[in-house]
């Protein structure tokens, strides 16, 4: 669950912490929790640093990303990490290393990387558990902190704190879009994520228990209820084949991301389908948006991929600098000792506010119109 500390707020970094000048490396080695919070309503926005460095040493920042089939982590978390450790500690390089959802491929990679000699790890786990990874970066007293992922079991005193986006918060959201927005009795599928992270188990969680008490009263009728591994499109776009040629008269799915969603919508189109058939994604993506556009993605819902990244920054130079980070707003504690936790929270998005992830920052109007024809685009790229 999630526990909120109101006298530990995040401050914003506008006014907190700056920006420095330097270039970070970035390395490309050998990719998501979310405890219970109500969504605010204004969204956050990007904010000027005021020009204050935190850590000004030399150091080597690991991050052990949980990729699989998504592409969010290159597009937006890694660029975003380096450009705030660049504003918070200049002179820090930053290693990415992609295991491609692989557990046992993960530990290898942080393994090697404490051998090379690391400063400090920031891991998005691919294990629920990741005990030998934390072991092993405790044993080479390097700090670690959390990225989206949740672990269970973890003792807390092995972790920094966690940056998450909302214990259950997502599958709630869109559980409540689909009590909004479906008929009487409509058959839904619901397609999670890679079911073997936490990640995915609490966002499904969140949506069998925003929709529960409509399944019991048959207001809902819940006919596919499965995950693709590694979040996979093409495993998605099976899933939903499958479910429209046993259930004709699906009304909607509920999507783990808008990369799967693309497969969904694939599927849809193979029956003629597409923009008659609901679809509700997670990430606020380009390509997400675009098919709002184009009419066959419902919604999708969004958080700012910029403050998460931020947060982190922000958690790393601190640590670095021997400061407890200031960032933290809450405590975690799903099946695992209270960690200390920044939440940043989600959001609907639908064609009448499309350009909150624009807000966020998490990508430009001419991102989401570059390839739309006038037609898809309309008003809104005109």
């Amino acid at each position: 669950m999630f526990t909120s500390h109101p006298s530990r707020l995040r401050t914003p970094r506008g006014l907190l912490l700056g920006a420095g000048l330097a270039t970070l490396a970035l390395v490309l080695g050998a990719c998501a929790s979310t405890p219970a919070a109500t969504p605010s309503e204004e969204p956050s926005s990007p904010s000027e640093p005021s020009g204050d460095v935190i850590f000004d040493g030399e150091a080597t920042v690991g991050f052990a990303m949980y990729n699989g089939d998504v592409t969010r982590w290159y597009k937006y978390d890694i660029p975003n990490l380096e450009k705030h450790l660049a504003e918070y500690a200049p002179n820090v390089k930053l290693e990415a290393y992609d295991p491609k959802g692989n557990a046992a491929k993960q530990l290898q990679q942080v393994n090697a990387a404490l051998v090379k000699g690391l400063d400090f790890l920031l891991l998005t786990p691919v294990e629920v558990t990741p005990s030998a990874i934390l072991n092993a970066a405790k044993q080479s007293s390097v700090p670690v902190a959390l990225y989206l992922n949740p672990p269970q079991d973890v003792p807390a005193e092995n972790v920094v704190g966690l940056v998450g986006d909302g214990d259950l918060a997502v599958g709630k959201i869109q559980a409540e879009w689909a009590l909004d927005t479906l008929s009487e009795g409509a058959q839904i599928g619901i397609i999670s994520g890679d079911l073997a992270t936490v990640y995915a188990q609490r966002e499904r969680q969140g949506v069998i228990e925003g929709l529960q008490s409509a399944i019991d009263d048959g207001t809902i009728d819940v006919v596919v209820d499965e995950g693709a591994v590694n979040f996979d499109p093409a495993n998605a776009q099976k899933i939903a084949a499958a479910a429209l040629v046993a259930n004709p008269d699906i009304e909607a799915f509920i999507v783990a991301n808008d990369d799967m969603s693309v497969g969904v919508i694939n599927a849809l189109e193979n029956v003629g389908k597409a923009g008659e058939v609901k679809v509700i994604g997670l990430d606020g993506l380009q390509s997400g948006l675009q098919n709002m556009l184009r009419g066959k993605l419902t919604a999708t819902v969004a958080r700012s991929f910029d403050d998460q990244a931020d947060a982190a920054a922000q958690i790393i130079a601190h640590t670095l600098a021997g400061q407890e980070p200031p960032v933290f707003d809450g405590t975690y504690s799903y099946k695992t000792p209270e960690i200390p936790f920044v939440n940043v929270p989600f959001h609907l998005v639908t064609l009448d506010n499309i350009e909150l992830p624009i807000e966020f920052g998490n990508l430009t109007k001419e991102e989401v119109c570059d390839g739309l024809t006038p037609e898809e685009g309309g008003d809104f790229c005109s």
